[in-house]
């Protein structure tokens, strides 16, 4: 092959914020669409409880003559969120995958999937609103159909007054102060114990839990439940709810970097370490995107730029070494019988060569060795062209690894069987374009003669 030539290229900063904007843009395109999916699917998922509510208000209007106004508005309700539901998804489809293939790294591009976001949070707000619509209208159900039952239990309840005592149900249904005691002093400790849980919860706590000590009457538990313990444990909740809301979010943030980078998801437990533990992965992972992200941008760009300057890809490749290193090898025609190998490795760096083809492994002899090693003086002038329109791209040289002359030292045979052939054009090996050059100079000569 011609003298190697190993290079770190390094992309333009206004091109790696571009690089940074779309990718985040992407990011969010997926999140946005799997939230619409995610309410949507919540939606369909009310469908049991929006039926079973529907024929207990119908049993309620029959019955008692109430809840006709509740009952019309769940079902209206309901069915407006399934007919807004189908046209959401509908349009969502429209967008494909977000799969962008080759991007192009451009304001102009840029403001394209910004515009598209735009649209999706739109659509993301309108399924929520929907979503909290429907919860409104169960939630009115629900408690209309409670109370119809109460008019139902009083109705009963005086019919069989003559016969049966509810008051005397509910009395033997209460409890006493000491085990409604123990009961709250369990459901404090659980607070005590929960890493999750804020330190000025745990304090509060704690001194419920003293003034539990305390009491040892029924209207004292009933108060200290009203004003102390009830709004604690809901502050407690509200707390759980939030740090589950945080980390939920987290997850689908993950699982979309993963989407973006081919990875599966690593398991996070869920546990009071997993708000950290997604952060730092999270973080991970949107450094070695960026990097994997400029890599494709920059390996792209030099294919681009090899199919403007004439060169046909004709093979490929990817190796990964025992040490773990990865590379992707793309073979281009030089002229016929020969081409040029480009290497370009997981750690950044991208090495050019030129070489003669066959069809196994072997050495050049002493004349390939002398004809390769003029055709390296040749690339050399091509490799410079290459770096100035890679520039154009804004990809411009980091680090001159190697740089070595054209010599016979570097010539070299490339097997093209351990490539994965790319296109239907026919794979002459250098020995048959020699003989056959050889052949045509003896025609020639002997017309000549």
């Amino acid at each position: 092959m011609s003298g190697p030539k190993v290079s770190i290229y390094r992309v333009d900063p206004k091109i790696t914020r571009n690089i940074l904007e779309q990718t985040l843009c992407q990011h969010q395109m997926i999140r946005c669409a799997a939230s619409i999916r995610g309410f949507i699917s919540e939606t369909d998922g009310c469908g049991y409880d929006v039926e079973k509510l529907i024929q207990g208000l119908e049993r309620m209007q029959r019955r008692t003559g109430k809840g006709g106004d509740t009952l019309k508005a769940l079902k209206r309700c309901y069915d407006e969120m399934q007919q807004e539901d189908s046209r959401i998804l509908s349009e969502l489809r429209q967008y494909g995958s977000f799969d962008d293939g080759m991007p192009v790294y451009d304001e102009t591009a840029l403001e394209q999937k910004k515009e598209i976001m735009r649209k999706l949070k739109k659509m993301e707000r309108n399924v929520e609103k929907n979503f909290g619509r429907l919860h409104k209208a169960i939630s009115a159900a629900k408690d209309e159909e409670r109370s119809g039952r109460e008019d139902v239990k009083k109705s009963i309840e005086g019919d069989m007054s003559g016969f049966y005592s509810f008051d005397l149900l509910a009395q033997a249904e209460k409890r006493s102060a000491e085990s409604k005691s123990l009961e709250w002093k369990g459901r404090l400790q659980t607070v005590l114990f929960d890493d999750i849980l804020s330190n000025d919860i745990k304090n509060n706590a704690r001194q419920a839990l003293q003034m539990l000590e305390q009491i040892d009457s029924e209207d004292q538990v009933q108060n200290f439940i009203v004003l102390t313990g009830t709004p604690l444990m809901t502050r407690a909740e509200e707390e759980r709810t939030e740090y589950r809301r945080k980390c939920d979010e987290l997850r689908q943030t993950n699982e979309t970097l993963c989407v973006l980078m081919g990875l599966e998801a690593r398991e996070v437990p869920r546990d009071e370490r997993e708000f950290a533990l997604l952060e730092e992965e999270n973080r991970n992972l949107c450094a070695a995107m960026l990097y994997q992200q400029e890599q494709t941008y920059i390996s792209d760009r030099v294919n681009q730029v090899m199919r403007e300057m004439g060169y046909d890809l004709i093979g490929k490749r990817d190796v990964q070494k025992r040490s773990g290193r990865r590379f992707h090898n793309d073979l281009y025609t030089f002229g016929d019988g020969k081409a040029v190998s480009v290497t370009q490795s997981s750690d950044g760096q991208i090495t050019m060569e030129l070489g003669g083809i066959d069809m196994q492994d072997r050495l050049p002899d002493a004349a390939e060795a002398v004809q390769l090693r003029d055709e390296m003086e040749t690339f050399c002038h091509d490799f410079a062209e290459i770096e100035r329109r890679l520039a154009g791209y804004g990809i411009t040289l980091g680090t001159r690894v190697e740089m070595l002359p054209p010599n016979e030292a570097y010539a070299e045979i490339i097997n093209f069987c351990d490539y994965e052939k790319v296109g239907d054009a026919p794979v002459h090996t250098f020995a048959e374009v020699q003989r056959g050059e050889a052949e045509q100079w003896q025609l020639t000569r002997g017309i000549e003669e």
